[in-house]
C-alpha cells in the first residue's frame, strides 16, 4: 500500500508469488509519485498542458526512445 502524507491509501497492490517483482513495481510507482509531487503538482493548468505536449513530442522522436533491451 502506498499512502499520502495524511496516511490515506493512494494505491493498494496485491501480489502473489515470491519473485520480488512486486517490490520492483512498488519502487517504480513510488518514484513516479515522487516525481509528480515534486515536478507536476506545483504547475498550473498551462504548465501541465506543456508537460503533456513536451512528453508527446519527445516520445515521438527516435532520439529519445529507449531501446527494447533497456529497462523502463
Amino acid at each position: 500500500m502506498i499512502k499520502d502524507e495524511a496516511g490515506n491509501p493512494l494505491i493498494i497492490i496485491e501480489c502473489t508469488g515470491t519473485d520480488k517483482s512486486h517490490e520492483r513495481l512498488i519502487a517504480h510507482i513510488r518514484k513516479y509519485i515522487e516525481w509528480c509531487q515534486k515536478t507536476y503538482e506545483p504547475l498550473n493548468e498551462d504548465g501541465r498542458c506543456k508537460v503533456a505536449e513536451y512528453a508527446d513530442l519527445l516520445s515521438g522522436a527516435a532520439k529519445f526512445q529507449r531501446k527494447l533491451e533497456e529497462p523502463a
